[in-house]
């Protein structure tokens, strides 16, 4: 980048508060008679030797009156001559008459400004005050009319001294409860950072710090981060043992291409027996319009349970399990998963291992974890094997596998094993004969599912809804269907869900099957094959008849079917519907819940509630401030007061819009500006009321902020730096004013706090009134000089902006806050430091600095003003200037000087001291107004190593310094010369202002390692050389610089 050689650097200082009215215009600079009580003695002691007079003494003699004088002083021990002391109370008399004498000349100048030109001295402004009214307990609300009159006790003469109330302010119970805030990183909104305790020192609880009590608004990048993602409310999701599946798909409703993430950008929580249990995210993936989300939890961790308040907190409004996805904060993360609607998440769950099952046969009820007869002692077609659970049963099933291993089977098949079951040697039976049915309880009937029954369902594959048919899937054989080989040990078997079967989210489930369960049962019917209970006796028999002619052998034991390791898996799928179009039926209905969950709640979120529906909480402002009130009873005014650090909002924004809001039903609803009846506090940059009309609509009962209080929102899209620090917020506040009568005016410009504790007249509604703070804006009449001056400067420049005097003094006398001016013509500065341009003819530039002694400037280094105080500067010399004339109002630019050296402490001054000490007089030397607020900045400015080195050796504890180094930081824009080691420091523009660098680099002379003799030598600067024409030599220096 090419340099900005046009720096026209002024030597022009502009125009501050202390030299805006020559002293050669003020009234008494040239005083008639000048003369004091000692000048006129001496004079008349001159002047006696010249006057004469004739005494007789015998003769006629002549003399003068210098003997009466005789050079003797007046004494002021009381011993002085009779005839001098009669002379001194001559001269104190004299004086009464030589000061109205004096006083000609401004009472000259107040006859020519007053009458003859007919302006007139500002009047006095009486004082105002904010009070803050409680009320009895009986009464709910209370209106206070305009003129209400409060004591304020008496003045000097005894007078009782009243102030008035500005207007008419109603009053309730509602108090300030709760305050809380957050600041949002607009370039990654997931970084959001919360105050839960927003009035503390560190957003939680902490004391405040700040002298002034202030504590920041919307707090600051160093509070913790909030945590913001969604959540769903399923029933799905009681799952209470065996290894559980969660796999969330959200679908967008437009197509956002491939997104990266991982699965350490969630974490996730759900509602367990004792806390919230955090689970593993197996695998996450985005492609084109889903997101998908799979979720896994081990046999080992705890069951899965409904929601419960007094567990889990966070007053969730559901009765089913919740599932929490917070987000982990990730660049862009934020616009990539909320940079679309949501139209439907798709849940899918699935169990494996479920064994804490309710099981009998028809014999009676059975213990799962012994060895089961499981279609009973002597088993038949037709014999039935009952399996509940609550759990499986109540669920919208998507598929069913049922699990168990059989007993001491025979070695065989079955067709060998029943070998001699049969007399003419026929197959008594084998293992495909043993045929099972299974049927689904349903409001107390059974629904059977049978191989050749083809059912017709919907299932989800993809996130799109398909129509299908299932059916008995692999086979229902018991033992398998092959039947040359032994049977199978291990039965596993899916089975498919009939659509009419519906899910029973509150399903009273009974632990033992009977006529009355209407539902949670299936049932596993024995169709096919037999076990020979009831044919072995009679095969017996034969056999051992037979066995007497020695031609048959006796059969084998008829086989009893016993089952271990029961267990059953299954999966199910449910839709939630989030796209726009939603029913308030539908809304009513509904079982599945979605929730964006927010840094200090959730809230849940619909279509028909909310229209469209967004993955995360959307983060429009970078700042909101909450307060929670309680006591509050709607409709009603509330005015609150809102005490600020004024000056402390940093000067570089522009002023921030603030934007009021009541919390409806977890929604932020804006106030109409009819409803804002009083807003003083210039979007909170200046101590004042706001007065909100609360409408009737408001709730209490929210889940998005702390339940039970009225919550009232300050927000910020931008610019959240633009705003004031916050001391206090009170609810029930009122402004009253001086209340000035024919014989009682102030006395005084303004009253302390604490003054005002009572009405006029006592008022049964009113049961305390209080004054925070003391009054302000109380302004006594003109004093002559400020009417002079000011009279001085509107004949001078008439209220027109033509020359640079003209613009410096229209300024300071119209901006109180405004201590130091500067206009600078023929000059383009818009704040743009690399588009300044010295040489713009038609431009004018103004430079304005802050009166600092009544600001809270957050940088006093670099000291500015507000942007809103330069815009209004802007605006009122509009008014004034020539039309042809372009102007800018702009800030100091500022240029910082940072030094590097070495110092060497005299004995006995201690490091942890006198170093801080001396970082404490180098910023006093190079920002003189940091430690005295009615120094001149200077524009345009200089300044010498040399003279730093010089005043830094003058201080006490100093000894010497060495390997001195200055360095210059501009802003960009400008000539970058941060890496030269400077001699002399310059500023670059007639618009800087150099000031000191936030921290030097100062190091004790004793502390650099590896320094033999500290006093001659330096190891981390170059060596002094003096280069000459001669034969001189480089000579390097004891102590270098």
């Amino acid at each position: 980048m090419s340099s900005n050689c046009n720096k026209n650097n002024a030597p022009r200082n502009g125009t501050n508060r202390l030299n805006r009215l020559p002293k050669a215009l003020d009234a008494s600079f040239v005083a008639i008679d000048e003369r004091d009580k000692n000048s006129l003695y001496q004079f008349c002691d001159k002047l006696a030797a010249y006057i004469n007079y004739y005494y007789y003494d015998g003769l006629e003699k002549k003399s003068n009156w210098q003997s009466v004088f005789n050079n003797n002083a007046i004494k002021e021990d009381g011993t002085s001559e009779p005839h001098l002391a009669l002379f001194d109370a001559f001269l104190e008399l004299y004086a009464i008459a030589q000061k109205d004498l004096n006083e000609f000349t401004g009472k000259h100048l107040d006859y020519f400004f007053e009458t003859v030109l007919g302006f007139e001295k500002k009047a006095a402004q009486p004082d105002k005050v904010y009070l803050i009214v409680e009320l009895a307990k009986h009464i709910t609300q209370y209106v206070l009319n305009d003129k209400t009159e409060f004591k304020a006790g008496k003045n000097s003469k005894k007078q009782e001294q009243f102030y008035q109330l500005l207007s008419d302010f109603s009053f309730s119970h509602a108090q300030v409860a709760s305050i809380q805030s957050i600041l949002v990183d607009q370039t990654e909104k997931t970084k959001i950072y919360a105050s839960p305790i927003a009035n503390s020192g560190d957003g939680k609880g902490a004391e405040i710090t700040n002298q002034d009590g202030s504590w920041d608004i919307f707090g600051n990048t160093s509070r913790d981060l909030a945590n913001i993602g969604f959540a769903i409310s399923s029933p799905l999701f009681r799952m209470s043992e065996g290894v559980r599946n969660i796999t969330l798909q959200i679908v967008y409703n437009v197509n956002m291409g491939a997104i990266p993430l991982t699965p350490s950008n969630f974490k996730v929580s759900i509602s367990a027996e004792k806390a919230w249990l955090n689970l593993g995210v197996t695998s996450v993936g985005f492609t084109n319009n889903k997101l998908k989300i799979v979720i896994d939890a081990d046999a080992s961790q705890p069951k899965f349970v409904d929601y419960n308040q007094k567990i889990h907190q966070n007053d969730f409004r559901t009765s089913f399990p919740v599932l929490r996805v917070e987000i982990v904060t990730a660049p862009n993360l934020y616009s990539l998963l909320n940079g679309a609607a949501v139209n439907q998440i798709n849940i899918n769950t699935a169990v494996t291992g479920v064994k804490n099952l309710s099981v009998q046969n028809n014999l009676g009820k059975l213990d799962p974890a012994k060895p089961m007869e499981i279609f009973g002692a002597i088993p038949t077609v037709g014999s039935n094997f009952y399996i509940g659970s609550k759990e499986i049963f109540q669920q919208k099933l998507a598929s069913l596998k049922l699990n168990f291993e059989f007993l001491d089977l025979p070695a065989t098949s079955f067709t060998d094993y029943y070998d001699y079951y049969t007399a003419n040697g026929d197959t008594y039976v084998s293992n495909t004969d043993f045929k099972i049915k299974l049927s689904y309880l349903s409001q107390r009937s059974w629904i059977e599912t049978a191989e050749s029954i083809a059912i017709p369902i919907t299932q989800i594959i993809d996130g799109v809804s398909t129509p299908g048919f299932t059916y008995i899937l692999g086979n229902g054989y018991l033992f398998g269907d092959d039947d040359t080989v032994a049977p199978v040990s291990g039965f596993s078997s899916s089975f498919g869900i009939p659509s009419s079967i519906k899910a029973n989210y509150n399903l009273d489930f009974n632990e033992t099957y009977n006529l009355d369960a209407a539902d949670g049962y299936i049932k596993l019917q024995l169709i096919g094959g037999k076990f020979g209970q009831t044919d072995f006796p009679i095969a017996f028999s034969r056999a051992v008849i037979n066995k007497g002619t020695g031609a048959a052998n006796l059969p084998n034991a008829p086989y009893l079917p016993l089952i271990t390791n029961l267990t059953i898996d299954y999966t199910c799928s449910e839709t939630i519907a989030l796209g726009v179009g939603a029913t308030q039926s539908a809304y009513n209905d509904r079982i599945h819940q979605f929730y964006n969950l927010a840094p200090f709640g959730q809230a849940e979120v619909h279509p028909y509630t909310h229209g469209t529906v967004y993955l995360l909480p959307q983060q429009d402002n970078e700042g909101e401030l909450y307060i929670g009130l309680t006591n509050a009873v709607v409709p009603q005014n509330l005015s609150l007061l809102f005490k600020v650090s004024e000056g402390s909002a940093n000067p570089d924004f522009d002023k921030a819009v603030i934007k009021w809001a009541y919390l409806q039903h977890n929604r932020w609803v804006e106030f109409e500006k009819i409803n804002i009846l009083r807003e003083q506090t210039n979007g909170l940059l200046t101590t004042g009321i706001v007065t909100l009309n609360i409408p009737k609509t408001v709730n209490t009962d929210n889940t998005l902020l702390a339940n039970g209080l009225l919550w009232i929102r300050a927000a910020v899209t931008t610019n959240a730096a633009a705003v004031c620090d916050i001391i206090s917020i009170t609810a029930q506040a009122a402004e009253a004013q001086f209340a000035v009568y024919d014989d009682v005016v102030p006395e005084n410009i303004a009253i302390g706090a604490g003054v005002i504790s009572k009405l006029k007249s006592a008022d049964n509604a009113v049961k305390k009134v209080t004054q925070p703070y003391g009054s302000f804006d109380g302004k006594a009449i003109e004093s002559a000089n400020d009417y002079h001056m000011r009279v001085s400067e509107i004949l001078r420049h008439k209220r027109r902006a033509i020359t640079l005097w003209d613009y410096e003094h229209l300024i300071l006398a119209q901006f109180p806050e405004v201590y130091t001016t500067k206009c600078i013509n023929h000059t383009f500065y818009n704040g743009n430091v690399s588009s300044y341009n010295a040489l713009s003819p038609g431009e004018v530039t103004i430079i304005a600095v802050p009166d600092i002694a009544i600001s809270n400037a957050p940088n006093p280094l670099q000291p500015k003003v507000a942007k809103n105080t330069l815009g209004q500067i802007k605006t009122y010399l509009a008014k004034n200037n020539s039309a042809f004339a372009k102007l800018h109002v702009q800030n100091p630019i500022f240029e910082e000087i940072k030094l590097h050296f070495h110092v060497k402490l005299r004995e006995g001054y201690e490091e942890n001291i006198y170093l801080p000490q001396l970082k404490i007089q180098l910023k006093a030397l190079l920002a003189p107004w940091t430690s005295n607020a009615a120094t001149q900045m200077e524009f345009g400015g200089k300044i010498e190593k040399s003279t730093i080195i010089y005043q830094l050796e003058k201080l006490a504890y100093v000894d010497y310094i060495t390997c001195v180094k200055m360095y210059l930081f501009r802003p960009a824009g400008l000539e970058d010369i941060s890496a030269k080691d400077l001699e002399t420091a310059e500023t670059a523009t007639a618009a800087s202002i150099l000031t000191a660098y936030p921290d030097h680099s100062i190091v004790n002379i004793n502390d650099i390692a590896g320094i033999g003799n500290p006093d001659c030598d330096c190891v981390d600067c170059d060596d002094n050389t003096i280069d000459v024409k001669g034969d001189f030599v480089p000579i390097n220096e004891c102590g270098c610089n």
